[in-house]
């Protein structure tokens, strides 16, 4: 497994919008699935006390099933969890899966909804400064080294 720089995942979570149908594909704790939102933005404090493998691991579908995702809380209890877990119960609460029906993931950089390397690249980039000499710079013919007798190369 390699790193992933934390810019590449806050892009790629906020370019990834999710329609919910079963539940199964779709991540309970991480994916923006409740109103353009993940429940690890809505209730960070909550989602603390979350281990990494379940955060990792619980479909919505599995979380919604007979309220499992209480479960999935470890530890003391601060005013600001029961907040937060008092928000996200009320979000959840009637919650309707559709069986039958997969579990939508958007990238929204792209018209079409699909992934693809040059939208990331183009929207990583977006916003920066661009600076016309660079060309030259870059694509400037030069020769290939130097010669070898005098002991350096390019």
């Amino acid at each position: 497994m390699f790193k992933v720089h934390s810019n590449v995942k806050a892009l790629f979570s906020a370019s990834v919008h999710t329609t919910v149908g079963d539940g199964s594909r779709t991540l309970f704790w991480t994916d923006r699935w409740i109103h353009g939102q993940s429940i690890s933005a809505l209730a960070p404090t909550l989602v603390s006390h979350i281990t990494v493998r379940i955060k990792k691991s619980r479909s919505v579908q599995e979380a919604l099933v007979n309220n499992r995702w209480v479960k999935d809380i470890s530890g003391s209890l601060s005013a600001q969890i029961i907040i937060d877990f008092l928000v996200i119960w009320d979000l959840v609460q009637g919650f309707q899966l559709h069986p039958r029906i997969a579990d939508v993931h958007r990238w929204s950089p792209s018209a079409s909804g699909d992934y693809s390397t040059k939208s990331a690249y183009d929207r990583f980039l977006a916003g920066s400064v661009s600076f016309e000499p660079a060309t030259r710079i870059w694509k400037s013919w030069a020769p290939q080294g130097v010669n070898s007798s005098f002991g350096w190369l390019l």
